[in-house]
């Protein structure tokens, strides 16, 4: 049974959007729930004013209406109100403005016993990706986490710390799908309210001039989102599980599956080719590292087997070539890179940028590697090979979100798709939260190091930064300037040689917005030396003096050696 309770208000649609030279992407109705958890009863701050909706309480198991098709049920137990250590102001967390009504109070799990859970699950949400927004008012509490998922559960609370502010996570929510909230309960504060934002299904591109979009959602859909360009499947093509949803997966010992898109009858890539410039973005996943490529666009002039623009990622000495205009020349039309230290073996976010004749590799929304390679890109483009060459070097791969530019797209807009490493769809309603990045992670046998590195809209708080070490919080050393804050960690004994281990960095930007990053550091492989070595006897000399000679002479038409003069002389 949905029961509607009275205090609650009304749900609100952002309006339609209107697409931005996009074809073929349906215009929708972006959701939005704006959730006050406390309203008028005892031990509440009253109910927020429209369009906000408001409960007094959860009741464990039954089922309350949002609106616009969706319901919220609490299980495992009942939410109840609090209202001490009032902040008595609004905010404005993922550009939403939040009450001081919604802040004031706040609803935690009745059987308050530190480390038991609740959870409450979001039903009726049309299919896209959400920012989920969930944040605390209360003045005097430290810490508040939760988690928050569609499909499998995390293992590990993924907000990070939202007392006293606010904490977004991107979802994918699938047709029929429910959102899921667990309330991780401390003794102490709770959840003021949440905020369900949808961001993809109106339309809007993410890095503006996109040209191709495929979300690879599943293997029977490989049309493109933006002209409707149709990939056609070669060989065996399944469905995987995804960074984004779902993936195609070229699978293990692949001999001859990989996926075609035309590229003569429509001409899609022949603004790339005038304008000497183009980027690529995709997530990928191997099965197992061998000599393959993942992306071959093809144009016969180029020769080198058609290679007008590839990437080998990596070939099978773990080096990544990325190839334009011919191969492989390092001045004309090459560029590469030792890629050891990537486990291929796990997600990881791949662009290829060529920007006239500057040309760029990005890992993980950072810089691998750069070049110049002087040949322009040739435009009798024939086909797109993804998962192999068109003709050999078959990817054992899963790959993911294929986007491609006209352009070069910059480090911005790179990190905006990486978004932390969650990813974001590259045609959406909108952009996710803008959230700070970390850079240029460091592990070796002392500790290790990383920088945060503030992006547009989202600039980080030093104080608010968090690392979790392999599930312990630990003390680190923290500044910042011009933008960059570094954070380092001295360990307290030496960390094995090539040893694996999680890091988990929790912070706030001085919007109030939290985030969490996850981050696998690799300790590099190194040897100690045992001090207490030392050479035997019977490997040393006798004691004395070491004397070089040197002979020099007019006739050798030498006049001086190592600073001493000499004229016109023979010395033996």
């Amino acid at each position: 049974m949905i029961k509607k309770l009275m205090t609650a208000r009304r749900f609100i649609a952002a309006g339609v959007l209107s697409l931005i030279g996009i074809v073929g992407v349906t215009n929708v109705s972006a959701q939005l729930f704006l959730i006050d958890f406390g309203g008028d009863a005892a031990n509440s701050a009253g109910a927020s004013p429209d369009p906000w909706i408001t409960f007094d309480n959860l009741v464990m198991d039954e089922t309350v209406d949002l609106g616009g098709g969706a319901t919220l049920t609490a299980l495992d137990d009942g939410f109840n109100p609090n209202n001490p250590a009032q902040p008595g102001e609004g905010a404005e967390y993922d550009g939403e403005s939040v009450p001081q009504e919604a802040r004031n109070d706040y609803f935690f799990k009745i059987t308050d016993t530190a480390g038991t859970t609740a959870r409450m699950r979001i039903d009726g949400l049309a299919a896209g990706t959400y920012n989920v927004t969930v944040f605390e008012g209360r003045t005097t509490d430290g810490n508040q986490v939760a988690k928050i998922w569609t499909g499998e559960e995390p293992e590990e609370e993924n907000t990070g710390n939202f007392a006293q502010g606010s904490a977004t996570v991107a979802v994918n929510v699938g047709v029929g799908e429910p959102l899921w909230y667990m309330h991780l309960e401390d003794n102490t504060g709770g959840i003021s309210g949440m905020i369900i934002r949808q961001t993809s299904g109106g339309g809007a591109e993410l890095v503006p001039g996109i040209i191709a979009y495929w979300p690879f959602d599943s293997a029977s859909d490989l049309v493109d989102k933006v002209a409707g360009i149709e990939g056609e499947a070669q060989g065996t093509v399944d469905d995987a599980e995804g960074h984004l949803g779902g993936a195609v997966d070229f699978g293990a010992g692949n001999t001859g599956n990989w996926i075609k898109v035309d590229a003569e009858a429509t001409t899609w890539l022949a603004a790339a080719s005038d304008n000497d410039a183009m980027s690529v973005s995709f997530w990928q996943k191997l099965h197992a590292v061998k000599s393959a490529s993942t992306i071959w666009f093809r144009a016969e002039a180029a020769g080198s087997n058609a290679r007008n623009f590839q990437a080998h990622l990596p070939w099978g000495n773990n080096n990544i070539y990325f190839d334009t205009g011919g191969c492989c020349d390092g001045g004309t039309q090459r560029i590469n890179k030792d890629a050891s230290d990537i486990d291929f073996l796990e997600w990881h976010h791949f662009v290829f940028v060529k920007d006239g004749e500057n040309k760029s590799i990005w890992v993980d929304g950072e810089l691998f590697h750069e070049g110049v390679n002087t040949n322009a890109l040739f435009d009798d483009w024939t086909y797109l090979a993804i998962g192999s060459s068109g003709v050999d070097v078959f990817a054992d791969a899963i790959v993911d979100d294929f986007g491609v530019w006209a352009r070069g797209i910059t480090e911005d807009e790179v990190a905006a798709i990486y978004n932390g490493g969650a990813g974001a769809p590259l045609i959406s309603a909108g952009a996710a939260v803008p959230k700070p990045r970390v850079a240029s992670l460091v592990a070796n046998a002392g500790g290790f190091s990383f920088l945060v590195k503030d992006v547009e809209g989202a600039s980080a708080d030093p104080d608010s930064i968090v690392v979790t070490y392999d599930g312990a919080v630990v003390e680190v050393v923290k500044s910042k300037a011009d933008g960059v804050t570094s954070v380092s960690y001295s360990a307290s004994e030496l960390l094995a040689p090539e040893s694996v281990h999680t890091l988990n960095v929790a912070l706030k930007d001085t919007n109030g917005n939290g985030s969490t990053i996850e981050k696998v550091l690799k300790v590099k492989a190194y040897s100690l030396v045992d001090s207490t070595l030392r050479v035997p006897d019977s490997a040393k000399g006798d004691s004395g003096f070491l004397v070089y000679t040197t002979q020099i002479s007019s006739g050798q038409g030498v006049g001086n050696v190592h600073g001493n003069q000499w004229s016109s002389a023979e010395k033996q």
